[in-house]
């Protein structure tokens, strides 16, 4: 996937761009993978969300996304869900990344959601 990671004009939230990279990176948007054991949990969906990474998505989302994370993940409205899930991960846990009063770039999108929260900030996910 290709993605504008240095764009001199910052997105305030990920672009669609960004999100179709990251489907295709995590599954080549098989909205039917369903999970897969991956680091001593499971990764479910398209996007391969694990449900720690739902949970912190529903608690910024303020309801539970899908009704729960395997409906969300895996059930008939996966993509949709599914992306809604990333969107609000990202918007948590983007400030981790630049600081207050900065905006994140794809790039740094792209590595929290493989790295987790402070996932722009770690070695591993440089290749991401």
């Amino acid at each position: 996937c290709i993605f504008n990671a240095g764009s001199p004009k910052r997105p305030t939230a990920p672009s669609s761009s960004l999100i179709d990279c990251l489907c295709q990176v995590e599954s080549n948007c098989n909205r039917a993978i369903g999970c897969r054991w991956d680091r001593g949990s499971d990764s479910c969906g398209p996007f391969q969300i694990k449900l720690a990474y739902w949970q912190d998505a529903c608690e910024y989302a303020g309801r539970k996304l899908g009704g729960d994370w395997k409906n969300c993940t895996t059930g008939p409205n996966n993509m949709a869900c599914s992306v809604e899930a990333v969107k609000n991960y990202l918007a948590r846990y983007g400030q981790y990344c630049v600081g207050k009063g900065k905006v994140p770039t794809d790039e740094d999108y792209a590595r929290i959601h493989n790295g987790g929260p402070n996932g722009c900030k770690k070695a591993s996910t440089l290749a991401y």
